[in-house]
């Protein structure tokens, strides 16, 4: 297997630099129907989250860090490469969540 070159620093920066974006995340997030399957994803199945630790890797708003602490998750670490980490923690710390 041959590593992929045609990706550079400048074009990852571009793509991750685009979700700092909080408009990006609002759009995502007031979409009911795929917010709402996220939720109900995870509130149906219980037995996957509770007690479980969970990792939301590009977690973004944080919203679904929050469903799985909802659903019943020990530990969730959440991570992001953008900016909107900060706005996450804000959140869940407003949340105390």
């Amino acid at each position: 297997m041959t590593k992929n070159t045609n990706f550079s620093a400048e074009a990852d920066a571009v793509f991750f630099d685009s979700y700092d974006n909080l408009a990006v995340h609002e759009k995502m997030n007031k979409d009911e129907i795929r917010t709402k399957s996220y939720l109900d994803a995870i509130e149906n199945n219980p037995h996957l989250f509770e007690g479980k630790v969970v990792l939301d890797n590009g977690t973004g708003t944080g919203i679904l860090s929050m469903f799985a602490v909802r659903g019943g998750a020990k530990h969730v670490f959440a991570t992001d490469v953008s900016n909107m980490i900060d706005n996450a923690r804000d959140c869940s710390t407003e949340r105390h969540v």
